[in-house]
């Protein structure tokens, strides 16, 4: 399903329409309502050709779409409910699907994703999080909009400086 998705994404962004794609799990029609000299019906093409790079998500152990990240030269990106033991075989996954078509696997195209709390302070972090009570979860908005705040302001200027220092490999 996801495969075929993406697919369907690809081919509206380098065609023009009408549009008519009939697929196992998907079915996509616009074939009226299409006025070419105001660009209605037609869809924005994106500004990186041939397209933005894509990120698969990778959700089991011995994932079937890590391989095909590998494969197709997408983004591995590893979710983060999982104990670290599991990325092991996301990775490996990832490479056969490199090496399958000659590609050499590339590390820094790895993504895991994690979810983060930036507080006013290590120790209110630290006493929220010790809490049993709660939870990371976006039911208390005012919570993590101050976390955004602070990752924008004061975490990620720190990253930028780190990495301008740091040379390229």
């Amino acid at each position: 399903m996801v495969l075929e998705s993406i697919d369907m994404v690809l081919k509206l962004w380098s065609q023009d329409p009408p549009y008519r794609m009939d697929g196992r799990f998907w079915k996509i029609a616009l074939e009226q309502a299409i006025w070419p000299e105001f660009k209605v019906g037609y869809m924005p093409r994106p500004f990186q050709q041939p397209h933005p790079p894509i990120a698969l998500s990778i959700l089991t152990p011995n994932s079937s779409s890590a391989r095909t990240a590998g494969e197709l030269g997408w983004i591995p990106i590893s979710g983060q409910f999982f104990h670290r033991r599991y990325l092991r075989g996301h990775w490996e996954r990832y490479i056969e699907g490199c090496e399958k078509v000659g590609r050499r696997p590339d590390p820094d195209v790895w993504r895991v994703s994690r979810t983060m709390l930036v507080a006013e302070t290590d120790a209110e972090a630290e006493d929220y999080l010790s809490d049993p009570e709660n939870g990371l979860s976006f039911d208390q908005p005012k919570l993590w909009r101050r976390s955004m705040e602070l990752l924008a302001t004061e975490v990620m200027p720190q990253f930028s400086r780190h990495a301008e220092a740091t040379p390229a490999r």
